[in-house]
């Protein structure tokens, strides 16, 4: 969940990394989503799910938004149902069927990838022979969202707020511990049921359904980041189902997290040193020497921020964590450099 990833940049310096792809792919949204249509007829049973009709209405200028149902729970269908918020693009060509888009986070937003990007999310020639097809996943953004904190102070107290101990400290381990159990709570309090299925099985299981109700005998699906997660235990289900898959970035679902996390580490340090080397080599740089030079100068703007105590007109603070995620933000793409 998005929610989640970005209280962890916020609090964890450590894993300041993980919501960037979230970040990067859904921050940039200033424009309101139009809220698609909601379903009136109550599902109780897998087939009900599989047959069930979208009523795709007009959202954008070529766009079209609609609204389906999934159970909260696959093994229980009765018990209960979820929306999920699809948006359209429409081939431009000839439609070959359609392609399912997540991507990644874990919280990512493919509705709003795909309904602010448009055709450009796969590139015209994808765009010409296929329905692009962007939905948000259980728990997220437009589909029924998991809901932690509902006051504002709260979730900025959460996302911005600072610790009475130095990070890396015992009491520090403390703060964040109690913090994120209070936040924990919060969710499944407001949340309910829902937040004990948000599973990458779950979600491959929406897919499949989700997969039938569009009218394709197979699942297309590109997956970026996390994305190929949901992707991979989609073929583990369902492999009679599978068309043509693309994950790209690939997550290695065997690696237990702290692997994972320490794999991304490096991969974010190769970026850092290959930007460093790009800055030196222009003009302009705030760096100087070699890339070992540069490195050590960034990680002493690092230690040295939160001594500066940068507080914002709103009362927030600038710390190492945030400076941190604002680093990893932008190693994402070349394009990024320039600004950073």
């Amino acid at each position: 969940m998005s929610g989640q990833n970005v209280t962890m940049t916020r609090r964890l310096p450590v894993v300041a990394v993980l919501a960037a792809v979230t970040l990067a792919l859904t921050g940039c949204q200033f424009l309101p989503s139009p809220v698609p249509p909601q379903p009136t007829v109550e599902l109780t049973d897998v087939e009900a799910f599989y047959t069930q009709q979208l009523d795709w209405q007009s959202c954008g200028s070529d766009q079209f938004c609609a609204t389906a149902q999934a159970p909260i729970d696959w093994d229980a269908p009765a018990d209960g149902a979820i929306e999920l918020a699809l948006v359209k693009q429409p081939a431009s060509g000839t439609a070959q069927g359609s392609l399912l888009l997540n991507p990644g986070g874990p919280g990512g937003s493919g509705w709003d990838y795909v309904y602010f990007s448009g055709a450009s999310s796969v590139g015209a020639e994808v765009a010409e022979v296929y329905d692009v097809i962007g939905w948000d996943p259980r728990g997220v953004g437009q589909s029924t969202p998991v809901t932690c904190y509902t006051d504002d102070a709260d979730k900025d107290e959460l996302l911005y707020g600072t610790f009475d101990s130095p990070y890396g400290s015992e009491e520090w381990i403390a703060e964040l511990t109690t913090a994120q159990e209070d936040f924990a709570a919060a969710c499944l309090q407001n949340t309910g049921a829902l937040l004990g299925h948000l599973d990458a099985a779950s979600n491959a299981r929406d897919m499949d359904m989700l997969r039938a109700v569009l009218g394709d005998d197979t699942l297309n699906y590109l997956g970026y980041s996390y994305g190929t997660f949901f992707g991979a235990v989609y073929a583990e289900l369902f492999p009679e189902n599978v068309g043509r898959l693309v994950l790209d970035g690939a997550v290695d679902p065997l690696l237990p997290n702290h692997e994972m996390l320490a794999t991304q580490m490096a991969g974010f340090d190769s970026a850092f040193r290959a930007f460093l080397e790009w800055c030196l080599a222009g003009e302009g740089c705030p760096f100087s020497g070699t890339v070992d030079d540069a490195i050590g100068q960034a990680r002493g703007i690092l230690e040295g921020v939160d001594a500066r105590a940068l507080v914002n007109s709103d009362g927030r603070v600038l710390d190492s964590a945030t400076l941190g995620t604002g680093i990893a933000l932008n190693l994402y793409s070349e394009g990024y450099w320039p600004d950073m």
